[in-house]
C-alpha cells in the first residue's frame, strides 16, 4: 500500500523550521527568521535591497553630517565608496538570495538523475534559503517518488509470487503426469499384459479337441472383473484431474459429492450446505470456487489438525460466496502470508485471475475461517 502522505504545508513548515541556524533557537530571534525564510524569493530579494537602502541612507547621512569638517574631495571619495559598498553588497545579496532559493530546482536535477540511474532513495533535500513555491515542489516530488517507491516494491513482491506460483504450478502438473505415467505403465499396463494371457489361454482352449466350457467361461469372468478394475481405476483417476459431476450437474452437486470422498479419503467429516443456489450449470466463478475449495479443505486437512471441516456455498445477487471453515489450531494470517504461503497465494492468485477476492479470519487457538468471493460473469448477464 502507499504510505500516508503528510499536508505541504506540515512539510513545509518542519523543514523550515529544522534548518534555522542555532544561534536562531528561540526568541524574537527564531520568530524573525522564520517568518523571514517562509516569505516569497521576490519579497526576500526587496528586503535584502531594502535594507542595504536603508544602509547605504544612513551611511549618507552621516557623510553630510560631517561633510562640513571634510574637504570635498574627501567627501565626494566616501560618497563613491559607500555607493560600490552598497552597489557590491546589493548584487552579492541578491545573488546568493536568488542561488539559495533556487537550489530545490538543482537538488530535483540531481534527484532525478539519482533515480533514472537505478537509485531509488534518492529524495530532494531543502536549503536554508527557500523559496515557497520551490518547496512545494520538492515537497511534492518526494511525495511522488515515496509513492512510486511503495508501488515498485508491491510490484516486486507479486512478481516475485508470480513466479513462486508459477514455479509450483508447473511442478504440480509435472508431479501429476508422473503419477498418471506410474498409473498407466504400472496398473493400466497389468491389465492389459494379464488380458493378452488370458485372452490367448482362452483362444488355447477354444482350439484345443477336448474343449472346457467351464474352464474357459472362468477365464473369461476373471478377465471381465480385470476390465472392471481397470475401468474403476480410470474413473477415479479422471474424477480426481476434473470432476464429471462438475460438467454434467454443476457446482453443487459437485461439491456435495466431493464433501462425501473428503471425508472418506481424509478421515474427518466435511459438511456441505448450499443456501440459495438456483441452477445447475456450471461458470468459470463456479470451477474457480471448486478448485479453491479443493485447496482450502486440504490446506485445513493437512495442517490445522481440525476435527471437521464444514463447506457453506451462497449467491448474493450476482456474486457468489464460498465459506470454508475448520475448527483446527489457527495461525497468524499476516505472518503465514509474509513468508509467502504458495498454499494462501495460490488460491488468491486463482480468484484474482477471476476477479474475486479471499478474506482468511484466524488467529492461534481459534480455528480457521476462509471466504472467498468471486462476480459469476453468466449469472450476471
Amino acid at each position: 500500500m502507499t504510505p500516508p502522505i503528510t499536508s505541504e504545508r506540515g512539510q513545509g513548515q518542519a523543514a523550515t523550521a529544522g534548518t534555522i541556524p542555532r544561534m536562531f533557537a528561540s526568541g524574537p530571534a527564531a520568530r524573525l527568521a522564520q517568518a523571514f525564510f517562509a516569505i516569497p524569493l521576490a519579497a526576500k530579494i526587496v528586503f535584502a535591497n531594502a535594507a542595504i537602502g536603508t544602509g547605504c541612507v544612513v551611511a549618507f547621512l552621516w557623510l553630510l553630517d560631517r561633510s562640513p569638517q571634510l574637504p570635498l574631495a574627501v567627501s565626494y571619495a566616501w560618497t563613491g565608496i559607500i555607493a560600490a559598498i552598497a552597489l557590491g553588497t546589493a548584487i552579492a545579496v541578491n545573488a546568493v538570495v536568488v542561488r539559495s532559493a533556487l537550489a530545490p530546482l538543482r537538488e530535483l536535477e540531481r534527484v532525478a538523475a539519482s533515480v533514472e540511474r537505478g537509485d531509488h532513495e534518492a529524495r530532494s533535500t531543502l536549503g536554508l534559503v527557500r523559496d515557497p513555491q520551490t518547496e512545494r515542489i520538492s515537497a511534492l516530488t518526494n511525495r511522488i517518488l515515496n509513492a512510486h517507491d511503495a508501488q515498485r516494491r508491491e510490484i516486486e513482491a507479486a512478481a516475485r509470487q508470480l513466479r513462486d506460483l508459477s514455479a509450483r504450478e508447473i511442478q504440480a502438473r509435472e508431479d501429476e503426469r508422473r503419477v498418471v505415467a506410474a498409473e498407466l505403465r504400472e496398473e493400466i499396463g497389468q491389465v492389459f499384459t494379464a488380458l493378452s494371457v488370458g485372452l490367448h489361454s482362452i483362444r488355447t482352449l477354444l482350439d484345443s479337441a477336448d474343449l472346457d466350457l467351464a474352464a474357459a467361461r472362468t477365464r473369461a469372468s476373471g478377465l471381465v472383473d480385470l476390465i472392471r478394475g481397470a475401468q474403476e481405476l480410470v474413473l477415479r483417476r479422471a474424477q480426481g484431474l476434473r470432476p464429471s459431476a462438475l460438467d454434467d450437474l454443476g457446482l453443487v452437486p459437485a461439491l456435495r459429492s466431493a464433501s462425501l470422498r473428503w471425508s472418506t479419503t481424509l478421515g474427518l467429516p466435511v459438511s456441505f450446505e448450499a443456501i440459495e443456489m438456483p441452477g445447475r450449470g456450471t461458470s468459470p466463478a463456479g470451477i474457480t470456487l471448486y478448485r479453491v475449495t479443493e485447496e482450502a479443505v486440504a490446506n485445513a486437512a493437512h495442517h490445522s489438525g481440525a476435527s471437521r471441516i464444514d463447506v457453506t456455498l451462497r449467491r448474493a445477487g450476482d456474486t457468489l460466496e464460498l465459506t470454508v471453515t475448520d475448527d483446527g489450531k489457527g495461525f497468524d494470517v499476516e505472518r503465514a502470508e509474509a513468508g509467502r504461503s504458495l498454499g494462501l497465494a495460490g488460491m488468491r492468485q486463482r480468484l484474482s485471475l477471476a476477479g474475486g477476492e479471499l478474506r482468511i479470519i484466524s488467529r492461534p487457538g481459534n480455528g480457521t475461517r476462509l471466504v472467498a468471493r468471486v462476480l459469476d460473469a453468466a449469472e450476471a448477464e
